[in-house]
């Protein structure tokens, strides 16, 4: 009984963590933030492009969150700090870069940014930017290594933390040493 207990509070305790913390980032703050543009009289206007460029770049990000959990339900691994991944995500969006989950609230923050036309809010993109790095740093990759060891080495050697290798063809490495050659 104590164990089921235990279980369900870490459930309870996962969901939470996956509610509070996006609807933190994503709505509280920037309403906050939202709210000293007003209060600094620092409103501008948002043209029809803005408005559907930051709207694409929010659901974007939704989408992509959305890829993610989804593969981690078919992992049976989690986003959450207070349950236990049991394998290691690396398809998808796993592939490109170790944290896209991060990735998407960066996206949908852009948006935000974008769509209010909030000087504000921009600087709560730029302090959430740092937080996160923080937190992966400091939490989440710390605790990602005690939990699978070498398979999370080397899965950090072969995927970045951040931002995706862009790889450069066969053919374009052949021109350039051509290219070399000939200088």
């Amino acid at each position: 009984m104590k164990r089921i207990s235990y279980v369900l509070i870490k459930q309870f305790d996962a969901v939470v963590y996956g509610l509070v913390g996006p609807f933190g980032v994503l709505y509280v703050f920037p309403q906050f933030f939202r709210g000293l543009d007003r209060k600094l009289h620092l409103i501008f206007p948002v043209s029809t492009v803005q408005d559907h460029v930051g709207t694409a770049f929010m659901w974007a990000g939704a989408v992509l969150a959305i890829w993610c959990g989804i593969i981690m339900l078919r992992n049976k691994s989690t986003v959450s700090a207070f349950s236990w991944a049991t394998k290691l995500a690396r398809t998808g969006p796993y592939r490109v870069v170790r944290h896209p989950m991060m990735w998407a609230i960066h996206i949908v923050l852009i948006g935000e940014v974008v769509v209010w036309n909030s000087p504000m809010v921009s600087i709560w993109f730029f302090l959430w930017l740092r937080l996160a790095v923080l937190y992966i740093d400091r939490h989440e990759e710390p605790h990602l290594l005690s939990l699978f060891g070498e398979k999370y080495v080397d899965y950090s050697k072969t995927t970045p933390r951040w931002l995706p290798r862009i790889k450069v063809s066969n053919k374009h490495k052949r021109s350039e040493t051509l290219n070399k050659r000939q200088a």
